[in-house]
């Protein structure tokens, strides 16, 4: 038997209660556990990498949906408004007319506003499929073990 791999499984940090048996792994902290699986997984570059482009790209959805729960107070207190007033998107930020005194190109823009950002966030969805940062994270699992246990043959 040749062992080429003697690390444990997640990382080494429990290596001696991992080794004496299931007594002493089921006195290890779950958290704790929990967190060296997810070290272990950080330290694949392409983890890494996937892992900020969801952080920051699945972003884009929750700030569309921040301007749709705002959009229903500018519909109403500025489009439709017999006299248009503003209203604050963000704190301090005060938006009236989109075109100074121009209700219709106003609404058009709005309109423009509302459904164009579906387009980035869908186009993200089909990326986040092609990308597919579980099936990087399964396949490495994967040759691990087969690695881990091809050795004991």
């Amino acid at each position: 038997v040749k062992i080429i791999n003697a690390d444990v499984f997640p990382t080494n940090k429990y290596a001696d209660s991992i080794l004496k048996g299931p007594e002493e792994i089921a006195k290890i902290p779950q958290l704790n556990l929990l967190i060296e699986f997810m070290k272990m997984n950080w330290n694949i570059p392409t983890v890494q990498r996937l892992t900020v482009a969801y952080l920051v790209f699945d972003q884009m959805a929750n700030i569309y949906y921040y301007f749709l729960m705002n959009s229903t107070m500018y519909i109403t207190d500025v489009l439709f408004a017999e006299t248009p007033g503003s209203v604050s998107f963000f704190p301090g930020i005060n938006v009236s007319m989109l075109v100074p005194g121009n209700p219709e190109i106003s609404t058009i823009c709005f309109a423009m506003l509302y459904t164009l950002p579906m387009v980035p966030i869908h186009g993200w969805e089909y990326a986040r499929i092609a990308l597919d940062l579980k099936g990087v994270l399964r396949n490495f699992l994967r040759a691990s073990c087969y690695r881990k246990y091809l050795n004991y043959t």
